[in-house]
This record gives C-alpha cells, structure tokens and sequence, in this order.
C-alpha cells in the first residue's frame, strides 16, 4: 500500500490534488477530477446524495511480479477550489466550499508498480488537461500534473512535479 502523501490523495474514482505557492505557476489551487456537477458538496461523503461516475481502471500487464496500471479518463468533470484549505489532508475537506472554476477535461495516469510490491522503486504520477469557467467570468485552461518516486522500501523519495496551472483564455 502505498504511503499517504501529504496534500495529494488518490481515490478512485475521485482524484484531488492540491499545490501549494510557492511555484511561480500555482496560485494555491486544489484540482478534483471526476466530482459530480457542482463540486465535492454534492458527494454522499460530503453529505449529498451523489457518488462519482465508475471510471476504467486497465492493468496492463504484470511483470517481475508487479501490476502496472492505466487510467485514462476522458470528458469528466474537473473542479479547482482555491484557496486550499489549511490544513489539507484530502477532498472532505473541501465539503463546505465552493468551486473557484469549473468545466471538463481528461485526465491520464499511469503506475508501474500499482500495489509497491516489486523488488523496485514505483514511479507513478498523472497528466489532467481541461477547460474551466471561472466564477469571477472568462475561463481558463487548466493543466495539472503529479509525479512521484517511491523507493523500494515504501518511502516517497522524490516528488518530481506537482503543479496546478491555470492559463487565462
């Protein structure tokens, strides 16, 4: 099982990141991808009545005892919630707000060692990619990526990107 990291939580079929200043290209954003209409308010755990669309999960292929995995979502909902929240520890915390912007996008992640079970070190990370509305008016298009390292023994040993950028249209 892979080690919980801070202000990045991965629930499937919810993803939530959340980047800090000070990067010169993130303004405190947090991403969701995959929320239901709205925002994470409506979700049953926030209290709503509504859960996340089932997204496909593909293992592609096992070798050296280890499961890789790819996700690729296309046309789901992405949500930016800004400020973020402090603390951060993952999206109920994100229940009461309101988003900053909406609209859609897609989204791909990949895993070459799903479970950490290898005798490696597990990279995994993903690429989100949409269109906003922002609620102050105009949109924007947002990218957000995720990288990390996991070393052998379950220890995050590097983050190798983790940004939220929005990009006025």
């Amino acid at each position: 099982m892979k080690p919980q990291l801070a202000a990045t939580v991965l629930l499937v079929p919810l993803l939530v990141v959340a980047c800090d200043p000070p990067a010169a290209v993130t303004t405190n954003y947090v991403i969701v991808v995959n929320a239901p209409p709205g925002g994470v308010h409506a979700l049953r755990r926030c209290g709503g009545t509504l859960t996340p669309e089932p997204q496909p999960v593909q293992t592609v292929g096992e070798m050296q005892d280890v499961l890789r995995q790819l996700r690729l979502l296309r046309d789901v909902n992405i949500h930016i919630y800004s400020p973020v929240p402090s603390p951060f520890r993952n999206f109920m915390d994100l229940c009461q707000l309101s988003p900053y912007a909406q609209g859609s996008g897609n989204l791909t992640s990949t895993d070459n060692d799903r479970t950490v079970t290898g005798n490696g070190a597990d990279a995994f990370g993903f690429r989100a990619q949409g269109i906003v509305d922002l609620v102050s008016g105009g949109s924007a298009r947002v990218l957000a990526e995720s990288e990390r390292l996991i070393a052998p023994d379950g220890t995050v040993t590097e983050i190798l990107v983790k940004n939220v950028r929005l990009i006025p249209q």
